[in-house]
């Protein structure tokens, strides 16, 4: 997990975005991310390209993080967001006095173990929070702006906990809607994911494979490989470079797409 606060966290996928700017995002009302995670896509529309006006949907296998994004949203829609900010800052705080590491002064390093001792009984949504901020086992104390962009689009995303398995993709066949498929790549199938491993991966390509070929209009970006290409070649539009830092090299992606 990304050090920083997790609500400004926006993923590779937000990052990479611009990789696709050749598309013109325009013609679309309704952008489906089955795989929603950190939504980047989605939210390079609204930040970046200024599509505030589409409707968005998030989909994600993962319940605690459907229902913190779910969370927020009603304490930005009552406006008692910088409350549950200003709890966070100070559980924060309490912590840093506690278990931090003088060993190091650039960044607050902390004992997991102790840390998660600690937090058991606090509300869970700040225990969520600062459980995905320890995974690096440092804690950054976030610089909150009252007035942040994004927390408008939260407000107008809808959030559905749902395996990507099991969604009704019929009510988006449209010409109007865009389906933005970012799955576990093959080469990389992680833990990230195991809500997945109860069904093989080939599973959920063989998926994505049938919504392409269903006429849905949709994109698929993927990390090369030559099975996958061989699949979905037909499809493929263009080839880039993804820039990997803990790799320290550039790894071949490619958008495959149907629109």
């Amino acid at each position: 997990m990304n050090k920083q606060f997790i609500i400004n966290y926006t993923g590779t996928k937000y990052k990479e975005t611009k990789e696709l700017d050749n598309i013109d995002f325009s013609i679309y009302d309704t952008i489906i991310e089955p795989f929603g995670g950190s939504f980047g896509f989605s939210r390079y529309l609204w930040e970046i390209k200024g599509y505030t006006d589409k409707k968005y949907i998030i989909y994600d296998i993962d319940t605690d993080l459907i229902n913190f994004y779910k969370t927020i949203q009603e304490k930005i829609k009552d406006d008692t967001i910088d409350l549950l900010l200003e709890d966070y800052n100070n559980v924060i705080d309490i912590i840093k006095d506690k278990f931090q590491n003088t060993k190091y002064t650039k960044a607050l390093v902390l004992d997991k173990k102790e840390v998660k001792k600690y937090i058991e009984n606090i509300d869970p949504v700040i225990k969520y929070m600062i459980n995905k901020n320890i995974i690096s086992q440092v804690m950054p104390r976030p610089n909150y702006k009252k007035k942040v962009f994004f927390l408008d689009m939260i407000k107008n995303i809808t959030f559905i906990n749902e395996s990507f398995f099991n969604i009704d993709m019929s009510p988006y066949k449209s010409p109007k809607t865009l389906i933005y498929i970012d799955p576990p790549y093959l080469s990389e199938y992680n833990d990230d994911y195991s809500g997945h491993h109860k069904n093989k991966e080939e599973n959920i390509y063989k998926s994505v494979l049938d919504i392409f070929n269903d006429s849905y209009k949709c994109i698929m970006i993927h990390s090369f490989g030559f099975l996958i290409n061989l699949v979905f070649e037909k499809y493929k539009y263009y080839e880039y470079a993804k820039i990997y830092l803990t790799r320290k090299k550039k790894i071949k992606h490619i958008v495959y797409y149907n629109i």
